[in-house]
């Protein structure tokens, strides 16, 4: 029977104890009580309160530490590994101890064969993974140090695929984490087994820095979205250039757009299509997507600088594009794009001005998130008026938008910046003619009765006392008369 050691000055009597009997009473202790009525929440129970026993006092510690660990390591359940605890927290001097002590770092594990706990581990992600999933940049340097596998997997991801999964923030930690990765040997061409690379994820959530860090290193472009399951080659999809031309968020800071910029200009240089409207499928065949990047980048992007640097690399302004909305849910280059195909195709600042505002012409009473890009367009010639060599059923223009928005409003906002900015390369004399010569006493004006199928006159009771006043005086400013 182990003798008890008397307590030394200062000692309570347990410290006293010895070893065997300190860890029967540590197996033996259970929780308190919350306030709530309710045990705290852990995998296991009797390691906490041993925990917290080791942190009474020095000599408790260098007692029962070791043991704890060893416990732990060798005979509970693997997700309760304090390594993959340490891992995902960046604890480095735990990993520390825990190798001390005799832990496998491949597994996070002590090896011990009559644990049948630990036969199948294919359900954990070991610490190499769980330190790059959660961007633990000093774990991942201590276990490459110490020779752990780099290239292990689970479930068709790599490392380099979990921490760019997890790539939400930009931050010099995720940075460093993947370069690191990089420069471990970590393949920037290997997919998961939905078939999407690396890059898919780091731009799902919009981590420009990574994603350029990423292209530089010599990432796939091809692979940068997963296949559309069972191969279903009608899902809508975007080009990686129009995906990356949507902004997801709200109110960006000046360095997420400049980065998002210099994005966009490492794309162009790697030769992706500055003009495509349509989607190809790894199958082959070609998707309609309904405009070109230009037209994201005016509407989506929230980033006047992308719009200004397509049109400098020699993106032409289409004749026509179709009305879409922006896209919307996590994925947006898996979204819906809502195109509305049945209403035909607008030009591009009347397209622009529908997926800002809709047919909520009252609610056009702040240009500004617009305005910008419109002067860009305006600039370059983007066109006021119907869609060119459409005669049958045209949709309706940028000019006879603003003008509705003026009439039925409060407002004139829209018209007073189109009419200040505009020149005859952006408008013609006929088209403002014809809206002029729709007046209608009652003061119910069809400025736009032909953009439905059938014709609907559209509401604009201002039209006579505000809205054509101001066409007149734009007519004889561009048209002398």
């Amino acid at each position: 029977m182990p003798q008890v050691t008397k307590p030394k000055a200062g000692m309570s009597l347990i410290e006293g104890l010895p070893t065997e009997i300190l860890l029967r009473v540590v197996d033996n202790c259970t929780w308190e009580k919350t306030s709530s009525g309710r045990a705290p929440k852990t995998i296991v129970p009797h390691r906490t309160s041993h925990s917290r026993l080791c942190r009474t006092s020095r000599h408790l510690h260098e007692t029962l530490n070791r043991e704890l660990y060893v416990r732990n390591l060798k005979h509970d359940k693997p997700g309760a590994s304090c390594v993959l605890w340490a891992a995902r927290v960046g604890r480095l001097e735990t990993v520390i101890r825990a190798r001390q002590y005799g832990v496998d770092l491949d597994t996070g594990l002590i090896p011990f064969s009559k644990n049948s706990q630990q036969e199948d581990l294919s359900n954990y992600e070991p610490p190499f993974l769980r330190a790059s999933r959660h961007h633990q940049a000093n774990i991942i340097e201590y276990l490459l140090r110490n020779g752990v596998d780099s290239h292990v997997d689970r479930d068709g991801k790599n490392a380099l695929h979990l921490a760019c999964i997890g790539v939400w923030k930009e931050n010099q930690n995720t940075l460093r984490v993947v370069e690191r990765l990089i420069a471990a040997g970590g393949s920037v061409e290997e997919l998961n087994i939905n078939g999407r690379s690396p890059l898919g994820h780091v731009l799902k959530h919009q981590n420009w820095s990574t994603a350029l860090m990423y292209v530089r290193a010599g990432g796939n472009l091809a692979h940068w979205r997963a296949a559309p399951p069972n191969n279903d080659v009608l899902r809508p999809s975007l080009t990686i250039l129009h995906a990356c031309l949507v902004q997801k968020k709200q109110r960006p800071s000046e360095r997420t757009l400049s980065l998002q910029r210099e994005f966009i200009a490492e794309l162009l240089d790697r030769g992706v299509d500055i003009n495509s409207d349509r989607y190809t499928i790894p199958q082959g065949t070609e998707i309609l997507i309904g405009a070109p990047p230009l037209f994201y980048a005016a509407a989506f992007s929230d980033n006047p600088a992308c719009t200004s640097l397509l049109l400098e690399r020699g993106a032409t302004i289409p004749d026509r594009v179709m009305r879409c909305n922006r896209p919307e849910g996590a994925d947006q280059w898996h979204a819906t794009l809502h195109l509305e195909e049945p209403r035909g195709w607008y030009t591009l600042l009347s397209a622009l001005f529908f997926s800002e505002w809709g047919e909520e012409y009252r609610r056009v009473n702040d240009i500004s998130r617009v305005s910008e890009q419109v002067k860009i367009l305006l600039r370059h010639g983007a066109w006021l008026g119907y869609v060119p060599d459409q005669d049958v059923n045209p949709r309706m223009s940028g000019l006879e938008y603003a003008c509705i928005a003026a009439g039925q409003g409060r407002e004139s906002c829209l018209l007073d910046f189109l009419l200040e900015n505009a020149t005859d390369a952006n408008i013609d004399r006929a088209h403002i003619d014809e809206i002029l010569s729709r007046e209608n006493r009652s003061k119910h004006m069809s400025v736009a009765k032909r953009h439905h199928r059938a014709p609907k006159p559209v509401a604009c009771p201002r039209f006579d006392d505000v809205v054509a006043p101001k066409l007149r005086g734009f007519r004889r400013r561009l048209f002398s008369e």
